[in-house]
């Protein structure tokens, strides 16, 4: 396929982004450029440890990356669950994916929980006046209760439907079940922890004005890192790129008037 497009979403479904992102057999694709940014970040580790290498032996690095190899290797852990055991009497059996990232539907909104032990789910269920759930013996092990998983899940949606989103964060909260509410994205950005942490930066853009950015996320020795500068427009640095070349400004002033350059 070395002659076809390398898009994102051409990339989300040859390397199983939109298989395991779906539910059954009806796909889903990341509303985001996620096997772009998957593969500069790869790109980003394969070039700091050839160039540790370099540093250690003198010795430089040839780099070959693969788009698909990147998305594939990224989401195959916990999206091929079922497909990474291979002798025949290897049980496969509920997605752990499916049970984490589906939101319980609340009055009004969504929350999300992470429950991963029987204790956790004991405090879950107790905390929602639910707790008789756990003498019915398809619920009354963590084993049984993943067998079972989409009855409970059942079960505990009609109680959910009768709260808000705020009352079902503050009974979890209270006995230490991890959750969250799930936010818009204007709740996203007013969050008391990233005015915390100093992620969020307003700065007057040259061109666009008042903008918005996130910072970078490293602190290095405590620091964050200065933000750069813009994306250029086009042909903005044309004349300097030039003159980096060794061309006089004679030169370039003719190449513009002769429209090879703008």
């Amino acid at each position: 396929m070395s002659s076809a497009p390398a898009y994102d979403p051409i990339i989300q479904a040859h390397a199983g982004v939109a298989a395991t992102q779906g539910k059954g057999d009806e796909p889903a694709f990341m509303r985001t450029l996620l096997c772009d940014k998957i593969t500069g970040y790869t790109a980003c580790q394969a070039v700091t440890s050839a160039l540790f290498l370099r540093e250690r032996t003198g010795v430089g690095q040839h780099i070959d990356l693969s788009m698909i190899d990147s998305g594939l290797f990224f989401i195959f852990l916990d999206g091929f669950q079922n497909h990474t055991l291979l002798s025949d009497d290897h049980e496969r059996g509920g997605m752990l994916i499916d049970i984490l990232y589906d939101p319980w539907v609340c009055s009004d909104g969504g929350v999300i929980i992470s429950a991963g032990s029987y204790d956790m789910q004991k405090r879950f269920l107790t905390s929602i006046d639910m707790q008789h759930l756990l003498e019915d013996e398809r619920f009354a092990t963590f084993e049984n209760q993943m067998r079972n998983i989409h009855i409970l899940i059942g079960l505990v949606s009609e109680r959910y439907a009768e709260l808000t989103c705020d009352d079902i964060v503050g009974r979890l909260r209270e006995v230490d079940v991890p959750c969250a509410k799930v936010m818009t994205r204007d709740e996203v950005l007013a969050q008391e922890q990233l005015s915390a942490n100093g992620t969020v930066d307003i700065y007057d853009h040259p061109i666009a004005g008042p903008s918005r950015r996130i910072l970078a996320p490293p602190l290095f020795g405590g620091e964050r890192l200065e933000s750069g500068s813009g994306a250029p427009t086009h042909g903005q640095h044309t004349r300097e790129v030039l003159g980096s070349f060794g061309l006089s400004e004679a030169d370039i002033q003719k190449l513009s008037s002769d429209g090879v350059v703008a």
